[in-house]
């Protein structure tokens, strides 16, 4: 009785460790990167707005900059899962997009052409 007793702690234990590692993990890390995509949207609106507000593009770099760190730590760990085999054509394209050009900044004017 012991034994099934410590048999099923530890498989308890395994199957939750598995869950916290990959599962939750990578809720974890889609949630990331909707929110960043959020910032990155919100960003540039404010860069329409007022194009001359150097936050605006201070926040549009944070925001892709924290996106790709939370997309790259959600490849590693989906590796073998069916999110990888679902997002692979997408991974694919998004590192073959490269570097994103430097928005210029523009020169705010109040009075329309």
């Amino acid at each position: 009785m012991r034994f099934r007793f410590r048999w099923g702690l530890t498989r308890t234990h395994d199957e939750f460790e598995q869950y916290i590692n990959t599962k939750q993990f990578v809720a974890n890390r889609l949630n990331e990167m909707y929110a960043q995509g959020l910032q990155a949207g919100q960003a540039l609106r404010n860069i329409l707005l007022d194009p001359g507000t150097r936050r605006a593009y201070d926040n549009l770099d944070a925001a892709e900059s924290a996106y790709t760190r939370a997309m790259s730590g959600l490849r590693g760990v989906a590796e073998g899962t069916p999110l990888a085999a679902q997002s692979a054509e997408f991974w694919l394209s998004r590192s073959s997009h490269g570097e994103r050009p430097q928005l210029k900044r523009m020169q705010s004017s109040n009075s329309m052409p």
